[in-house]
């Protein structure tokens, strides 16, 4: 299956448990491992848990904007609304965009940045240097909260293993890393002046200097934001993890006004995709299918049979392409998606999988898109509006509606029809005997269920009562 950040928490979650814990198959991914994944493990890598740590009332806080490939004017446009009226309401407020090409978030810009694909990750290590030759460390949260570790290159780009690229790579795939003191990072990133960093990314040098210091100003709170510039990169997973080595080297986070913040391009990119466990290696609340003991945990919440809830990683969004293409997966279920007009790589590798005979393809969808009418079968689908769900955003706030008109003729919600899907089914022709013999067990239930449906939603962290978190 191959799902979204456009499920509501419910339809993710329901896709996820009928998968994992009913067919006993983790081949089930959402289409935020194309716009999220980057993102995901470079928290995990950073902090250990997912999720931006801020909010988007740190827009009204915060004195400098800095955007790492992302054109808010156009896709945020709700919060660039508030960064508008941030910047215009006082002179001493700035703004800078960085991208590979001019869009309509330069219009605001006190310092628009155009640079040479790929360095990004040169101006990231030229700002940390900058910091660290300028004095601006701030030592007290850096020595008590970071330590560095370097992590292992020449790690390939994700292709075929067949293919000369991943063929070369002396490390592909590799996410490991050693321990790594201070003094080996300042020679690391000594290397990057500001005259190499000119030179390599095209910047004018007065340009670089002052996006330098901002970061480096102790006075200025900064919010650094994100999108696809930085999580569809070659290297995405570094470039979050060298803009949070900004903002850590600064102690500029976590605090309000200040902060590194990855925006979501879904409505529930985080909610549904990532905090319910829709992706093939994931379970809900960051726990992952490797791991023994997070297994236990969803299978006594579950009430089903110890080791149901198989080990193995499913195939990844990419990995369904080429599985379907190969002959290795020959029924393939769409929601929430239109992957073959705009997914990647499509003629090479989505398109062969998509028109061989031998393959079934379902896409569920309102609309007459190119991937619904390349299917097989086509389901019509109910839209937000006509269906009841709750969606989780970037700050980390969940938040219900109730349905507001019918859907049409026969269009039913995504959760409407993976809840038939899965009745068409008796245990007896999914699970082996030995998980048919053991016993079920006693889930519990969770207090912050109902809390979704206060007015302003809920945003976690919440106290274990459901109650409303304190205003900032």
């Amino acid at each position: 299956m191959f799902g979204s950040g456009q499920w509501t928490v419910w339809e993710g979650y329901a896709a996820a448990k009928l998968f994992k814990a009913g067919f006993r198959s983790n081949n089930i991914d959402p289409n935020a491992r194309h716009c999220m994944a980057s993102a995901v493990v470079g928290f995990m890598r950073t902090f250990g848990m997912d999720e931006p740590m801020g909010c988007y009332d740190d827009i009204e806080q915060a004195d400098a904007f800095v955007l790492w490939g992302s054109n808010m004017a156009e896709m945020h446009p709700i919060l660039w609304s508030r960064i508008t009226n941030r910047r215009l309401s006082d002179p001493n407020v700035n703004v800078a965009v960085l991208s590979t090409f001019q869009h309509r978030s330069f219009e605001l810009a006190d310092n628009g940045i155009v640079f040479t694909p790929q360095s990004d990750l040169v101006i990231l290590n030229y700002i940390a240097n900058y910091i660290i030759q300028n004095n601006a460390i701030n030592q007290d949260f850096f020595s008590k909260y970071v330590n560095l570790r370097k992590g292992t290159t020449d790690i390939g780009y994700g292709l075929r293993p067949t293919h000369p690229l991943e063929k070369a790579a002396k490390n592909p795939g590799s996410d490991a890393s050693e321990p790594m003191s201070f003094d080996e990072y300042k020679a690391f990133v000594a290397e990057y002046t500001l005259e190499k960093t000119a030179e390599m990314t095209g910047v004018p040098k007065d340009q670089l200097e002052q996006l330098a210091q901002l970061y480096a100003d102790p006075k200025k709170k900064v919010i650094s934001y994100w999108t696809m510039g930085f999580n569809q990169h070659t290297r995405g997973v570094w470039a979050n993890n060298l803009v949070y080595n900004l903002h850590l080297l600064t102690g500029k986070i976590s605090q309000p006004g200040c902060g590194p913040f990855s925006l979501t391009g879904q409505p529930s990119a985080c909610g549904t995709a990532r905090e319910v466990g829709t992706f093939s290696h994931r379970l809900p609340a960051d726990m992952v299918v490797t791991n023994e003991k997070h297994r236990d945990i969803c299978e006594k919440h579950w009430q089903i049979p110890t080791g149901t809830i198989p080990a193995k990683i499913g195939l990844h969004a990419v990995a369904q392409d080429r599985a379907l293409k190969d002959g290795k997966l020959n029924v393939y279920w769409v929601m929430c998606n239109n992957n073959m007009q705009a997914g990647p790589n499509i003629n090479e590798e989505r398109m062969p999988g998509w028109r061989d005979p031998r393959n079934f393809v379902i896409v569920s969808d309102p609309y007459p898109t190119v991937s619904a009418l390349a299917a097989d079968l086509i389901l019509p689908t109910a839209m937000w509006v006509e269906k009841e769900g709750a969606y989780g955003n970037a700050e980390r706030r969940t938040q219900f509606w109730r349905q507001q008109i019918k859907a049409p003729g026969e269009a039913k919600s995504d959760l409407w029809q993976l809840v038939q899907f899965a009745r068409r089914f008796k245990t007896e022709e999914v699970w082996p005997e030995e998980l048919l013999a053991q016993k079920t067990r006693t889930a519990r239930q969770n207090p912050l269920r109902r809390s979704v449906c206060h007015a302003c939603g809920q945003q976690i962290p919440a106290d274990r009562s459901g109650g409303r978190p304190a205003e900032r």
